[in-house]
């Protein structure tokens, strides 16, 4: 008799129609024994790339374990979860809640950004610094004082060509999930990595939570981009192509709050 088992793991199609689940513990990396989401399965549940899903996995002879039954999508029951709609139907908003940073012993930084740029549920926030300036200990100190002023909300910090070391340092430092396609991946593999977990984080939006999602950074994803798109479309100024900058733009775009929902 087969053998089966309980899964947990973000749905990514593909381009035929099924789809496999990644898990958040590899980095959404593509590993042998992720488990195949069929078809009929994706139609029948209304499942969109990014989901987290709980369910039934059964072995396969000579093939990966096949998803067989759903029992939670987004933490919610599968009926629940069909009746929600897309983040793209929801009404954007100007914030409403403010992201308090300042908090007993916090660096001074936090204090600074509390008065003069303060940051709102939903809003988009960009760090422009020279390099070695200090940009990731800031991301940091802002992920700390986010996980201790407001445990509600969920926190996704996602690394972009860092060094190994580095995300060692990130994993140890920060609460929340941390994926990370390090510099001795591929180029495919940020690009692919990065849009699946912004995907995840408009999933968690829809299932009505708060989000935070730091992204370190946003020039090496858009070079990745920029690598990836080469040869399509006119070359601007600094080699960049036409069409490199769209992808990181929706992703950075993608930051909202939703009228009655979540934000992002």
């Amino acid at each position: 008799m087969p053998r089966t088992w309980e899964v947990t793991g973000v749905f990514e199609p593909s381009p035929k129609g099924a789809g496999l689940l990644r898990s958040l513990d590899h980095d959404l990396r593509s590993v042998p024994d992720d488990p195949y989401v069929p078809p009929e399965l994706i139609k029948a549940l209304h499942l969109r790339p990014g989901c987290l899903v709980h369910g039934l996995v059964q072995d396969q002879d000579k093939r990966a374990p096949r998803l067989f039954k759903v029992q939670s999508i987004q933490g919610l029951s599968p009926v629940a979860w069909k009746d929600l709609p897309p983040m793209d139907q929801g009404v954007p908003i100007d914030p409403e809640e403010r992201l308090t940073l300042e908090h007993p012993d916090c660096p001074v930084a936090m204090r600074i950004l509390d008065l003069f740029v303060p940051i709102g549920k939903g809003q988009r926030s960009l760090i422009v610094a020279p390099p070695r300036s200090g940009k990731t200990v800031l991301l940091q100190q802002l992920a700390k004082a986010i996980h201790l002023n407001h445990p509600g909300v969920t926190e996704l910090m996602l690394l972009v060509d860092e060094r190994p070391e580095e995300v060692t340092d990130m994993r140890r430092t920060v609460h929340g999930h941390v994926i990370a396609s390090s510099s001795d991946h591929s180029t495919d593999n940020h690009v692919r990595v990065a849009e699946l977990m912004t995907e995840y984080a408009r999933r968690e939006v829809e299932a009505g939570k708060d989000v935070v999602l730091f992204l370190d950074s946003l020039t090496r994803l858009g070079r990745a981009f920029n690598k990836e798109t080469r040869n399509s479309g006119r070359i601007l100024s600094g080699g960049i192509y036409s069409r490199a900058l769209e992808r990181p733009k929706r992703i950075f775009g993608a930051a909202r709050k939703v009228q009655g929902g979540g934000s992002l």
